[in-house]
């Protein structure tokens, strides 16, 4: 059958008219080295703009000042992706227990269960835009790519993929969580890792019931605010600039 994987495999890619960086190799060398040290540098003054940004817009509460200081939180929030996938890679630090340690938060923070995205990805890599078994259930849309010009007008217009909520990440985790076994879930996880995908489901659920419930409580927005409003705001865009990179890559060759 001929799919999207084929298509990338025959296309005529023309690396040579790729942009190459000039750099010295002991320099990339150098470069590419783990440190403990610079990571926890990398992620100190993540999680401190996150916390002096969450402050300013609860300081600023009831003005438009806090409007922005909420957009800048959430802009902040959403590069919790990139540490997900660094730590997944377990690049981001030298030692194994740092990066699974920032690889849970950062899973959490970017609403990826984290056994799910751990296998889903390792397939990803090796069996990219694959539309068969092993099937790739990291691009999304049904590895369908005449659905990308679509889904780009839901992630830009904000919270509209909540209106399409089955096709939302959350969705798959509450399944998840009520114990259904995805497709994804039977094409990815092992078995004996499956428990595992469907406790974490259960505690992210929990910990959303929760912050809904502590904003009840308090009655204030405030809690959805710190931790889904401008979170997904600013998710949903950065998610639309992948998919634009993606018809783009695909105008091209």
């Amino acid at each position: 059958m001929y799919n999207n994987y084929t298509y990338f495999l025959t296309m005529d890619m023309k690396l040579e008219k790729w942009h190459k960086c000039q750099i010295d190799k002991e320099v990339l060398k150098e470069l590419s080295k783990k440190s403990d040290f610079k990571g926890l540098q990398h992620v100190a003054v993540f999680f401190g703009l996150l916390l002096v940004t969450g402050i300013l817009a609860y300081k600023t509460w009831g003005t438009w000042w806090s409007v922005f200081w909420f957009l800048v939180y959430g802009n902040i929030y959403s590069f919790s992706n990139p540490l997900w996938h660094e730590t997944g890679h377990k690049t981001a630090f030298q030692s194994k227990y740092l990066n699974e340690f920032f690889y849970y938060i950062s899973s959490y923070m970017s609403n990826f269960e984290p056994t799910r995205w751990r296998y889903t990805h390792f397939v990803h890599h090796g069996n990219t835009y694959s539309t068969e078994n092993p099937f790739d259930h990291e691009i999304e849309y049904g590895n369908d790519l005449k659905e990308t010009p679509k889904r780009l007008i839901i992630n830009i217009i904000p919270f509209l993929d909540l209106v399409f909520f089955k096709k939302h990440i959350s969705f798959e985790i509450i399944q998840h969580a009520l114990g259904i076994k995805t497709k994804v879930m039977q094409d990815s996880i092992p078995e004996n890792a499956q428990a595992k995908a469907i406790l974490i489901s259960r505690i992210y659920v929990a910990i959303w019931l929760s912050i809904i419930l502590w904003s009840i409580l308090v009655s204030s927005w405030m809690p959805l605010l710190y931790f889904f409003v401008t979170t997904i705001l600013w998710k949903d865009f950065a998610q639309a600039c992948c998919i634009y990179s993606t018809c783009r890559f695909g105008k091209k060759h």
